[in-house]
């Protein structure tokens, strides 16, 4: 579709903990200005700057799509960005401008794919990866605040498994509920395990607590080039426990990223919703 006419905001959570939080974000909207196809990208962030007002006052033109980069329909999404922007969901005229908001790039149905590439390139580029013998985790956040907080990672750890190699066990694992992370080395008897983190981005939580609690050395001096630098490694590779741990980035720092907010815009435009 045609949005040489168009600009694009990607709205974020960002982090004044960690700063690589808001890393894949501002990766994509550095893409999306210097290749297209929008007229213009810009980002904002609710605990970075710019802030998501900001990044709305430098969209100009007369159509902007504005995609939030969160997994789930939530407390963020359903209330803090349309309070802070005053846009909901869909179509919105203000200003003379129109506003398409598009729902979170974790609801695409992309995700499943992109999750399923990571996981077969994981396969294909660590030689010493048996998946008959491996168990595979999926990590997540998880909340016992909301029980849909972990709805979408124990959905993919049952639908995935049939179209993968045939892994010694599939499981969900989370930080905040039930099966917890820190308990990894008892959930499974293989002698590997693959943990792929279902987050948007290496933060504080991907990037620094769940390696931590697999027994990398996420406080060591070589932790940030080894994950963070110019030129970082795409899978880890440690010892915990007994067992061989391989660990990959954030599926959301992925570079595919990309089309997914592509097609979440196409998406709104598909239903009717454009002019």
């Amino acid at each position: 579709m045609d949005f040489s006419r168009s600009s694009l905001v990607l709205l974020g959570h960002g982090s004044t903990r960690n700063t690589h939080s808001s890393d894949p974000v501002r990766r994509l909207t550095a893409h999306f200005a210097a290749c297209g196809p929008f007229a213009g990208a810009h980002c904002g962030f609710l605990r970075e700057s710019p802030d998501i007002s900001a990044a709305l006052r430098s969209a100009t033109g007369g159509e902007v799509f504005v995609v939030p980069y969160f997994l789930s329909e939530g407390y963020f999404t359903s209330e803090i960005i349309p309070a802070q922007t005053g846009l909901q969901p869909g179509v919105n005229l203000r200003g003379g401008q129109t506003f398409y908001v598009c729902p979170p790039v974790g609801t695409h149905p992309a995700m499943t794919p992109l999750l399923r590439q990571t996981i077969l390139r994981a396969c294909e580029g660590l030689p010493s990866l048996v998946p008959s013998q491996c168990c595979l985790f999926l990590a997540g956040h998880g909340t016992v605040q909301n029980e849909n907080s972990s709805v979408p990672v124990r959905t993919l750890v049952k639908s995935l498994p049939s179209s993968l190699p045939p892994f010694a066990d599939v499981q969900p694992l989370f930080l905040d509920e039930e099966p917890l992370i820190r308990d990894w080395g008892t959930k499974t008897s293989a002698p590997q395990v693959l943990v792929v983190p279902y987050f948007l981005s290496d933060g504080l939580h991907a990037g620094a607590d769940i390696p931590r609690l697999l027994g990398f050395d996420v406080e060591g001096s070589g932790w940030n080039d080894l994950f963070y630098g110019p030129h970082p490694a795409e899978f880890l590779t440690g010892s915990a426990q007994g067992k061989t741990v391989f660990y990959t980035h954030a599926i959301g720092a992925r570079p595919e990223m990309t089309e997914v907010v592509l097609r979440l815009c196409e998406s709104l435009c598909s239903h009717g919703h454009r002019g």
